[in-house]
């Protein structure tokens, strides 16, 4: 399938800009090589923590990806990875209950414009890719119960990963090297009807290691019409020999029932916030789904260079039913992957850390649109394949110019075609093709000031193509892409100042200059509320600052506080960018008794939000708090862990889910008052 996929390989040879491009590749992958070759073999012994979002070693100073506590994985409830990400700063997430409309994530103003699922983001879990190669993300896949650790990266950055890298996310499950031999059984049960069940079997010797897993999560919904039920399966082998390994992934979910209760208008929310949207009920709003995918990893380490190929397929039948009649009920059969190679010197060998990749992506979509008979599928109305490719080339070096000072420059090249093939020709050929080739670079300069202060100045640039569900949406109801749609464009200068060493006592200050063009955002058409077109907004700024500051008060107690200063305008500048918040503070407290009772108490501060372009209906300011607490208890063959939690402990009134730019004033979905939750997890000993 991937093979067949490689005639992109001569299309991209006709494009001008493509060839200037790989020419300028060609030269700096040259003088890569002759960097390689020219270095002395002085061993170079640095006190590095290597993070892996980075795609290079860093000192721990020159930290730039936020890791999420290992702690968090312990206490988190697992229903949304916004569990692990509140307390990132630059970060802001809604959508935690509503699982039709799925997770979303901004970053630093990215990925606001989503009316559902994720934009603007790229997420890796377990090193493929979970956005698809258009730029589509959706979590609904993962048992979050099994994460062990994220990684984030703020900022564009599409040297390093590439088409949309408004911010890279890097979720990962417990390396399989390091599992013990056991079985873990789980229960979970809570407000609204939640309820979760879990099983997991695995084992690990030196060559082969082995994980199994089951989750079950369930809920009846805060609001009437939000019910969501969820079966996912996992298995993950690593088999190592000599200087290699290959891992293997396999992940399917059922999603039978994700309701979408609507959003409400500001009246509706104060009067009745668990009330459903009339029209959400009568057409039967939500979506149900069934997806598989299947990823291969294989790594060689020699003494000076390590080699990776990567590659992954994913097929995925989606069933979307909106509130409206026209074309109400969206049908989509996808089936895209990937093939990922990478090669670099191995670190702490040379002044000079190099890698060098390519990476092959296609997506194909099956789009069918029909009328929606109150929950019914009615008439066809449109029928299209559509199809997107990515090659991208890329030159990450890492170079060290002083005892002080360390440089790096990126450099990636992309060439991406999507096409539209109209099945649907009633009312005419609406086929189209559309091409984007780009030259993204990225340079770093890295001071020392002491040995606990280093300070960081990046400029850096990123790209985003319009996804194929936003090309397919066309406003003035013509089947085919919507071609006045431009990919957007960013360019981002960030100075970062940080102290401290460890992940347990650390300072850090990031200030951020970001300068758009094309960017995109959705509105709404009146009778067709639910569905949202989208349009560039010419010129968008973004200026804002992010503080973080973690202490290690004593053996037992720790503490974090976060604060993000936004400063958003599109529009050619002149409006505001809608879904992102001024300023964000996050308060947290942990408490670790010799790992047997672990407890956080956690405060969010958020402030206003504007729903439109206009500056118009802010939302309040609010502030909500959150507490859990887990006890382990340990028996011979057996570990029992009992964890409980607390949510919204304020009883706070605000809005988990904001939908901007919305017809009609219908922006709102309340969250749900205080509430709580407890889970048994039994460790049995194989």
């Amino acid at each position: 399938m991937v093979i067949n996929r490689l005639y992109i390989l001569q299309k991209m040879l006709q494009y001008l800009t493509f060839k200037k491009a790989l020419i300028f590749f060609n030269a700096f992958f040259l003088l890569s090589l002759n960097c390689v070759l020219g270095q002395n073999d002085t061993l170079i012994v640095i006190d590095s923590l290597v993070i892996t979002a980075s795609r290079l070693p860093q000192r721990p100073i020159f930290v730039s990806p936020f890791l999420t506590p290992a702690f968090q994985a312990k206490l988190s409830q697992g229903t949304s990875v916004n569990d692990y990400l509140q307390a990132v700063p630059g970060l802001f997430t809604l959508s935690p209950d509503n699982y039709a409309q799925d997770t979303r994530i901004t970053s630093r103003g990215f990925g606001a414009r989503s009316s559902f699922g994720i934009r603007g983001i790229k997420i890796w879990v377990d090193e493929i890719p979970e956005t698809t190669p258009d730029g589509q993300s959706q979590l609904d896949n993962l048992d979050f119960n099994l994460i062990d650790d994220i990684e984030v990266l703020r900022g564009p950055n599409a040297a390093l990963y590439g088409n949309v890298s408004g911010a890279m996310i890097k979720i990962s499950q417990k390396r399989l090297e390091t599992l013990k031999n056991l079985i873990r059984f789980r229960l979970a049960y809570g407000a609204y009807g939640f309820k979760q069940a879990g099983l997991v079997l695995q084992k690990s010797n030196e060559k082969l290691s082995f994980q199994i897993s089951y989750g079950y999560h369930g809920t009846d919904g805060y609001r009437k019409w939000s019910a969501f039920e969820n079966h996912v399966a996992n298995v993950r082998t690593k088999y190592r020999w000599g200087k290699s390994e290959l891992t293997f992934l396999l992940n399917g979910v059922y999603n039978p029932k994700s309701q979408d209760a609507g959003a409400q208008t500001l009246e509706e929310v104060s009067t009745n916030p668990k009330e459903a949207r009339q029209a959400n009920t009568l057409y039967k709003a939500g979506e149900n789904l069934i997806q598989g995918r299947l990823g291969l990893i294989y790594k060689f380490k020699g003494k000076q260079v390590y080699y990776q190929a990567k590659s992954y397929v994913l097929s995925r039948d989606f069933d979307n039913a909106l509130p409206f009649l026209k074309a109400g009920k969206v049908k989509i059969n996808r089936l895209c992957g990937g093939v990922y190679l990478e090669a670099g010197n191995t670190h702490t060998q040379s002044d000079h850390h190099w890698v060098l990749g390519a990476d092959l992506q296609f997506q194909k979509d099956n789009r069918q649109n029909y009328d929606n008979l109150e929950g019914k599928t009615g008439e066809l109305q449109l029928n299209q394949d559509e199809f997107y490719d990515d090659i991208s080339l890329y030159a990450l070096n890492h170079y060290k110019l002083s005892s002080r000072i360390t440089g790096e420059f990126h450099l990636r090249i992309s060439n991406i075609i999507t096409q539209s093939k109209d099945l649907y020709l009633s009312d005419g050929d609406q086929s189209g093709t559309r091409s984007l080739t780009t030259m993204n670079p990225t340079l770093n300069l890295n001071y020392q000031l002491s040995p606990l202060m280093g300070s960081r100045i990046q400029f850096s640039t990123g790209f985003e193509s319009p996804t194929l569900a936003e090309l397919a949406v066309n406003p003035n109801g013509i089947p085919g892409f919507n071609q006045a749609l431009k990919a957007s464009s960013t360019r981002a200068i960030e100075i970062q100042l940080h102290i401290g060493r460890t992940q347990e006592n650390y300072f850090d200050l990031q200030l951020f200059y970001i300068r758009g063009k094309n960017e995109l955002l959705p509105f709404e058409i009146a009778n067709q509320p639910g569905r949202f077109y989208y349009e560039n907004i010419g010129k968008s700024i973004r200026r804002g600052i992010e503080l973080s500051f973690r202490k290690k008060l004593s053996t037992r107690l720790g503490v974090l506080i976060n604060h993000t200063q936004n400063h958003i305008n599109g529009r050619d500048e002149i409006t505001t960018i809608p879904g992102i918040p001024e300023h964000t503070t996050q308060l947290q407290l942990v408490y670790n008794l010799n790992d047997r009772l672990l407890m956080k108490y956690d405060n969010s501060m958020v402030g206003r939000i504007y729903l439109s372009e206009n500056f118009n209906n802010p939302t309040p300011k609010y502030l909500i708090g959150n507490i859990q607490m887990s006890y382990l208890i340990k028996k011979k063959a057996a570990t029992i862990t009992l964890t409980a939690g607390i949510n919204n402990l304020y009883q706070s009134d605000y809005y988990n889910n904001l939908r901007i730019n919305a017809n009609g004033g219908r922006y709102y979905e309340g969250a749900p008052g205080r509430n709580g939750w407890i889970r048994f997890i039994c460790d049995l000993d194989t």
